[in-house]
């Protein structure tokens, strides 16, 4: 006699699957060791993991929602790779929404809307990431992005703080990858930031909202001009450098 299973039971446990896979290959991808352009085979992915395809192709699926991976009809799944034009208007709706959220937050902590337990976590990531301004590009990279998601979590618009995160997910890719390896960005950087934070502090959220835009103008600006060189080196390589066959 078979052993019959609580579906439900059987549907968490598969969203689980889903959902560590999910974060296993958003994690990959940030790190660049899934590069954009590639394709993400269910089958190849169901045996990795050890799991059947339902899993991965939901994995495939919640990465979708954030565009960190691209689902074609007939074509399947692919990791996206932007122009640098598609990038530099990604970073501008992340200035917008940034700029938009600080000043929320502001006006909260002005108000007296925040703990005190909030404020001094604010008040923790400027530090944290002065200690790190010299080390992994992935260190001060996640410490800016995890300071930019406390913001809009506790911006007070809930709308606002969905949008952002997905947008910043996508941003993310090429943010630790191109602009936090560049030292002298990092120092531009957290001077605004300090600059910023003494804003936020002081409740003057419109000197806050101008010197986020320009934060992110500075991040936007970095990451783009280092693709862009990329992305020309690949597509007109060298001339005394051959450029590689593909073989399958």
């Amino acid at each position: 006699m078979a052993v019959s299973r609580d579906p439900s039971h059987s549907e968490d446990h598969r969203r689980t699957h889903a959902g560590e896979i999910a974060d296993a290959l958003e994690r990959e991808i940030s790190e660049g060791t899934i590069p954009p352009g590639t394709k993400l085979v269910e089958e190849a992915l169901a045996k990795r993991f050890g799991v059947s395809r339902g899993p991965v192709r939901e994995a495939l699926r919640i990465l979708s929602r954030d565009d960190l991976v691209r689902i074609r009809p007939h074509l399947g799944a692919c990791v996206p790779e932007l122009t640098p034009k598609e990038l530099s208007d990604l970073y501008e709706v992340r200035t917008a929404l940034f700029a938009a959220a600080i000043r929320l937050f502001t006006h909260r902590l002005h108000n007296g809307e925040l703990s005190e337990e909030l404020i001094a976590q604010y008040a923790a990531f400027g530090k944290e990431l002065r200690a790190a301004k010299d080390g992994p590009a992935e260190q001060f990279a996640r410490l800016s992005q995890s300071a930019a998601r406390f913001i809009y979590k506790h911006c007070g618009n809930p709308v606002l703080h969905r949008h952002a995160e997905r947008i910043d997910r996508q941003a993310f890719l090429f943010y630790v990858r191109f602009a936090k390896r560049d030292m002298a960005h990092r120092q531009r950087f957290l001077t605004l930031a300090n600059m910023l934070g003494q804003a936020v502090r002081m409740g003057d959220s419109d000197l806050a909202a101008s010197l986020a835009q320009k934060l992110g103008e500075e991040n936007r600006r970095t990451t783009y001009e280092q693709y862009r060189a990329l992305k020309s080196a690949s597509e007109h390589p060298q001339k005394d450098e051959p450029t590689p066959s593909t073989t399958e």
